[in-house]
């Protein structure tokens, strides 16, 4: 991870039995009701990658690791840099994905 950075992201990797098992639906639920029992913070989001041949990466903005630390380790994220490959918006605050394109987090 660099160092430099502020704050981290985290991320799971999600292989292709955890799609098949729906874990990722379920993640994404969990991150929801985390989301809007919190109020909506325009500074928490899920990101994906897109399908690769084994594996999908989803990836959580710095502030969830301060709002919902419990989300974190329910989901088993792992801390990481900021993703540098295209990611999709998931859920979460809108603000976040522009937020990410223009390189402010």
């Amino acid at each position: 991870m660099d160092r430099k950075a502020a704050m981290p992201w985290y991320r799971v990797k999600m292989t292709s039995a955890d799609i098949a098992r729906n874990w990722h639906g379920i993640l994404l639920s969990r991150f929801e009701t985390f989301f809007i029992t919190l109020k909506a913070p325009a500074d928490m989001a899920m990101f994906s990658t897109t399908m690769t041949a084994d594996a999908v990466m989803l990836y959580f903005s710095p502030a969830t690791g301060q709002r919902a630390p419990a989300f974190l380790e329910l989901a088993n994220a792992e801390v990481c840099d900021r993703p540098t490959e295209p990611v999709n918006f998931l859920a979460g605050s809108p603000k976040m994905q522009k937020a990410l394109q223009c390189g402010a987090v």
